[in-house]
């Protein structure tokens, strides 16, 4: 075989006075690191890692607690807050809630707020989360599922019912030009249920969940042929040229046409094989096919109309930038003249090679006048 015959002269000792004819190789230590490098120097691991996992609204909110002053229902918190300047903005120490916001508590009992009143994670680096806390002055969605606590009048001063039925103004708790508004505060807990000794009020509701979509496109990319490694190698040893015409002497190469047993079998690209509809067939373009010889994605809108190109990923394997989508096809920026995107078409070359490709960006009519091409 092709592998023993380049170990034979890998291993041959020219400096022996005496070799006599072809000598048997042994594996040594070196063996398999010698293994390692013809496969790293032959092949390259090519991947691209492709995540599109992001934060997602959901369809109805969770709230927990909330509602006007009438009818609402909240949750305990001390009416002790801080403001902060670096990875969190709002802190404050709630005294009742679930376990969905409990995850979120750090150990001495405090939740961290952006100044959005997100909820943040400290466990985690004060990352983003799905939860609010209520500002209690808006709706916390568009859909006005639940009121907020305070009404507004018409100067613009927020007031709500207390437990005899009258309306009474907020009572400020915060800092200089910002009131803590994700809190009720404790002088209108008491007033709202006429309990001396309850504490301030808040609630907070889930508004978006986190989607993960993460793929992982890789494939085995051929750099040289083996000849060309094995050239390569034997000609960082001693009489390389010797060595080399030694090993075309024991693989038949002798007269300069190639006899070994060697076979690669090409990763540039996947094999595949589909049947397909031709609808309708375009006559030959002469000239053409030089246009596939440095195609990039820059001729793509980097997101068109019709979404066409979503999910598709740069080819790995071409290394020339243009995109394929997941069944395969090319993204491909065409006229008017041929289709619409979304439309596929099968392509032949002149040397019988064929693929397809999906129109996932339209031209217009300029230029040429018939909507084949733009310059």
């Amino acid at each position: 075989m092709v592998g023993q015959r380049f170990f034979c002269t890998w291993y041959y000792d020219f400096g022996a006075t005496d070799n006599g004819d072809i000598k048997y190789w042994e594996f040594k230590s070196d063996t398999e690191d010698l293994l390692d490098e013809l496969f790293a120097a032959e092949y390259e691991f090519v991947y691209w890692y492709d995540n599109k996992s992001r934060w997602e609204s959901l369809d109805n909110y969770v709230y927990f607690g909330g509602g006007n002053s009438t009818n609402g229902s909240y949750y305990y918190c001390e009416q002790s807050a801080n403001k902060g300047s670096g990875n969190w903005t709002y802190q404050f120490k709630p005294t009742s809630y679930t376990s969905e916001l409990g995850q979120y508590i750090d150990g001495d009992g405090y939740c961290y707020l952006n100044s959005s009143y997100r909820v943040l994670n400290p466990n985690d680096d004060y990352a983003l989360t799905g939860y609010y806390i209520l500002d209690n002055r808006y709706f916390a969605d568009s859909a006005h599922t639940k009121e907020p606590f305070y009404w507004v009048d018409g100067d613009g001063n927020f007031f709500f019912k207390n437990h005899d039925g009258n309306n009474q103004y907020r009572s400020f708790y915060g800092w200089t030009d910002d009131d803590a508004w994700f809190m009720i505060t404790e002088t209108d807990a008491r007033a709202w249920t006429g309990d001396d000794d309850c504490s301030a009020l808040f609630g907070y509701v889930q508004k978006q969940y986190w989607k993960t979509e993460c793929n992982l496109y890789y494939n085995v990319k051929q750099k040289k042929t083996f000849d060309e490694v094995i050239a390569d190698k034997l000609g960082t040893l001693s009489n390389k040229t010797e060595r080399l015409a030694y090993y075309n002497l024991l693989v038949g190469n002798e007269d300069g046409k190639e006899k070994d047993d060697h076979s690669v079998k090409s990763t540039s690209a996947e094999e595949k094989t589909e049947t397909v509809e031709v609808i309708y067939e375009f006559p030959f373009e002469d000239g053409w096919t030089g246009c596939f010889a440095g195609e990039r994605a820059s001729g793509l809108k980097a997101q068109p109309a019709s979404g066409a190109i979503y999910g598709s990923v740069v080819d790995p394997v071409t290394d020339t930038g243009i995109r394929r989508d997941e069944y395969g096809d090319y993204c491909a920026a065409l006229g008017l003249f041929f289709g619409y995107d979304w439309d596929r078409y099968l392509i032949e070359l002149e040397n019988g090679t064929q693929f397809t490709v999906k129109q996932c960006d339209s031209k217009g009519w300029a230029d040429d006048g018939e909507g084949k091409y733009h310059n």
